[in-house]
């Protein structure tokens, strides 16, 4: 009689081990979903321009994240977003000689740390060579590099949600 009750708990036991070992992987795997929203191209110094790129990140796993680096990849070049921040909306309003309002909104820099079930948005910033990118592209390509995982690199449908594993 003891063996048979010994041997159900072992197997209920059992049942509730490989539960849980599913389920940490499960809540452990990485779950991005990434917008890139719309974009546009500021003059910058000599023959390079930035293009600045508006993005929102929803990080929907149990786990933080960070995004250690994000590159723009225009024709099999690779460009590293722009180490330091750069105004990307400035807004002044003034009546007269008073200035009412002043906001500057500048570009974020690496690495971006997202929480467990966090979302963030702004714009990053990309020094490329003049006329390598048009400002009528409807999809852009990047390389975007995480703390879990290996790099990838996805060509992304501008104002369209993309999940990452």
């Amino acid at each position: 009689m003891w063996e048979i009750i010994s041997g159900v708990l072992g197997i209920i036991g059992f049942i509730f081990s490989v539960v849980n070992f599913v389920y940490f992987f499960a809540t452990k795997k990485k779950k991005l979903v990434i917008c890139f929203e719309r974009y546009g191209i500021k003059p910058h110094l000599g023959n390079n321009v930035i293009a600045l790129v508006q993005y929102r990140l929803d990080n929907l796993s149990q786990e933080p994240i960070t995004i250690t680096q994000v590159r723009l990849i225009i024709n099999d070049n690779k460009y590293n977003c722009f180490h330091i921040p750069y105004p990307a909306i400035q807004s002044k309003i003034t009546r007269g000689e008073t200035v009412r309002f002043d906001y500057t909104c500048s570009t974020d820099v690496m690495p971006i740390n997202l929480g467990s079930r966090v979302s963030q948005g702004g714009y990053l910033g990309f020094q490329v060579p003049e006329d390598t990118l048009s400002e009528n592209e409807t999809r852009l390509t990047f390389e975007i590099c995480t703390n879990r995982g290996k790099p990838f690199q996805k060509t992304f449908v501008l104002n369209e949600d993309s999940l990452c594993r």
